[in-house]
């Protein structure tokens, strides 16, 4: 630690009035108030656990009434706040951006606030304190005991805080903020390619656009000589996955990275996810490691508002970010399709049924984990089956994207070990700003 710094507490960094709130009890705030639109709620969601993840969530809230809102002002969050999780998963914390997407958001009742004194302390320095796994831990262990993790005013107010001079900080700041700005850059790109790659699909075989000559089937209209067929005729093989043990054991001694339904979403977005490593028999690793061109279909899971079926295609430039196998879980199917082009326009079809909602009538189990029936639904679901030359066409269209995307991924890997080993490091005063600096530029040119 520098000489000139000092330690303090968070109630110590907060502005006078108001600096740090706890949100409104449940019962001022329950989901009887929300609404359609209006002033944004701050939940668990929006946070992330440490680094991992955007420094705050701008999207999927609920909503209050302005009314409503203004009765619970006093636990309002505005740009430059930070926000914690009380109740639940501790550690969590957020800053709402500069550039937020609403003026002025509400506390949920499992979330508290800190509005720093900017005077005294940069609230970007605060938010990678307090990302820092040392002191992720410190937040976890101050558990108030009971059944549900609990993080009191009082803790909160309590956590210590290494306080560099103000610009010292702020140049700290600026350092790994730089790292987390262009990994979030690429996280919206990948965002900007799917979604350009969708409405390609959408284009071509949903809307048919092009195609004038148009004959029933079971779906409905499709162009003259293309056909209905099962997933079981479009692919060559599936199986289900295997979670495979924990730790080594006689049988299982090969070691894979296993891709679970939570995992599907950042890894087609191309962000540093890191499955899980799981021990698996040399046959069942044989037989389930992934190969470009592989599904990966969750047929476990889901939840009220959201059913199984979530889909992941998996791409060479996938398998080169990790250094182990990928193979998928037991709430998964790996479907291997009879080629690659094949297997991105059954990747495209899949997740089109998913988006639609088609998998909700089709699960059963609905009180707990649902179930997709995966055998019944890839002999009898009816789906598109396109002349090879379109599957190459949509291939080709596709994985220029696709490669993109993976690249970009790649690139975001390495920027976010990086700022995770900078980070304890800058706070601890280990490294000065002079020597990270030199690091960031090399890398971000």
């Amino acid at each position: 630690m520098g000489v000139d710094w000092r330690e303090a507490t968070l109630l110590e960094v907060a502005v006078r009035q108001r600096g740090t709130v706890s949100g409104p009890f449940g019962s001022t705030i329950s989901k009887r108030f929300f609404v359609a639109e209006g002033v944004p709620v701050i939940r668990g969601n929006n946070l992330s656990l440490g680094t991992d993840g955007p420094r705050f969530h701008d999207d999927d809230f609920v909503f209050l009434t302005t009314e409503k809102a203004e009765e619970l002002s006093s636990a309002d969050c505005r740009p430059g706040d930070l926000v914690f999780t009380a109740r639940g998963t501790l550690g969590q914390v957020g800053l709402i951006p500069r550039k937020s997407r609403f003026p002025k958001y509400i506390l949920s009742a499992n979330q508290l606030r800190l509005r720093p004194d900017s005077t005294i302390a940069d609230s970007l320095y605060l938010y990678y304190w307090f990302s820092a796994p040392a002191m992720v831990a410190v937040m976890q262990g101050r558990n108030a005991g009971s059944a549900l993790p609990n993080m009191n005013l009082g803790a909160l107010r309590g956590l210590p805080v290494v306080l560099p001079p103000l610009p010292e900080q702020r140049r700290i700041a600026a350092i790994l903020g730089a790292l987390d700005d262009k990994i979030d850059l690429n996280r919206q790109m990948n965002r900007t390619l799917e979604e350009m790659a969708q409405a390609i699909f959408k284009s071509w075989f949903i809307d048919f656009d092009g195609h004038t000559d148009l004959v029933d089937s079971e779906l409905g209209p499709i162009p003259r000589g293309w056909s209905v067929e099962p997933l079981v005729v479009q692919m060559s093989r599936a199986i289900g996955g295997q979670w495979g043990e924990s730790n080594p054991t006689q049988d299982c001694v090969k070691s894979v990275l296993c891709i679970r339904g939570t995992d599907i979403p950042p890894m087609r977005n191309g962000e540093a996810c890191q499955p899980p490593t799981r021990f698996l028999s040399v046959r069942a690793m044989e037989s389930r490691t992934l190969e470009a061109g592989d599904l990966v279909f969750e047929v476990s899971g889901g939840s009220p508002t959201q059913s199984t079926g979530r889909c992941l295609l998996v791409t060479e430039g996938m398998i080169a970010k990790y250094r182990e196998p990928l193979s998928c879980s037991n709430f998964c199917r790996l479907i291997r399709p009879r080629s690659f082009a094949a297997g991105v326009f059954l990747f495209f079809f899949l997740d089109h049924l998913y988006r639609r909602g088609d998998f909700f009538a089709l699960e059963n189990g609905t009180t707990g984990i649902k179930n997709l029936p995966f055998t019944s639904f890839s002999n009898e679901y009816p789906l598109l089956k396109p002349p090879d030359a379109m599957l190459l066409r949509l291939a080709d269209a596709v994985g220029p994207m696709l490669a993109r995307r993976d690249a970009a991924g790649a690139e975001s890997a390495t920027l976010a070990a990086l700022r995770d080993t900078l980070l304890p490091k800058l706070i601890s005063g280990e490294v000065r700003v002079p020597e990270a600096e030199k690091a960031v530029q090399e890398h971000l040119g």
